[in-house]
């Protein structure tokens, strides 16, 4: 059986090795507002640890009760797992406002902002982050993790806005418009890049193997290439 004094070390361990990956992304960042997120996510952090713990400075921490730590260290392992601290109410309403987008766009409802083809294009990029996870909000917790950030739209405009080409031919296909000379030239070096992805997509009736083709060459977001896009989208690069 694990005892609290164990889940507290396991914790403290797993959130300082969190720590240790952020201070990277801090120090490859040059946007000034993407550090101040970052160093305010490490300070939150390494409160969150100290509240695990039952000596500070070599003293017993007076007052602090077995319910509270163990309290804070089920709190530590949230935030391990990719969870919002408390202190992002704010955050944690805009990813439900999010994740209710989502739901409705998988159901044929149209939402502002976004498309069923970015939705597509969302996955797709992500997908290596979440595979294997059964429960989409198993996944949701994944992809935080996974990129750094809890903020779950920036993910998704980030990655809407890398794949806009590409988004642009899903919904001309899907709506029968015509496509310009610059967007049938990357269908044709898609084609050529796996000319058997047509073949392998005829069988989808979703107007035309196109559609098929293209989802297929939206490809795996790393976290390097997700904050070297937030800081161009920025304006630092």
């Amino acid at each position: 059986m694990t005892t609290l004094g164990n889940r507290a070390k396991n914790a403290r361990r797993a959130a300082e090795r969190r720590i240790a990956e952020l201070g990277r992304q801090y120090n490859a960042s040059t946007n000034e507002q993407t550090r101040e997120q970052i160093q305010r996510r490490i300070n939150d952090i390494n409160a969150a640890i100290s509240e695990t713990r039952l000596y500070s400075g070599g003293k017993k921490i007076i007052g602090r009760t077995t319910a509270q730590r163990e309290a804070a260290v089920a709190r530590l392992e949230d935030i391990n797992r990719g969870i919002d601290l408390p202190r992002y109410s704010s955050q944690r309403r805009a990813n439900d406002v999010f994740k209710r987008n989502v739901t409705m766009v998988s159901r044929g409802s149209a939402v502002e902002g976004m498309s069923e083809n970015e939705l597509r294009a969302f996955w797709r990029a992500t997908q290596k982050a979440w595979e294997g996870k059964g429960s989409v909000k198993e996944r949701y917790r994944e992809i935080q993790q996974y990129y750094g950030t809890n903020d779950l739209q920036l993910i998704f405009d980030i990655i809407s806005q890398e794949n806009a080409d590409k988004i642009n031919i899903l919904n001309k296909t899907r709506a029968h418009e015509r496509l310009t000379s610059e967007e049938k030239q990357m269908l044709q070096e898609m084609m050529r890049e796996d000319d058997d992805l047509e073949k392998r997509y005829r069988a989808n009736d979703e107007n035309s193997p196109i559609v098929g083709l293209v989802a297929s060459n939206i490809k795996f977001m790393s976290r390097e290439e997700f904050w070297e896009a937030v800081d161009y989208y920025n304006g630092t690069d």
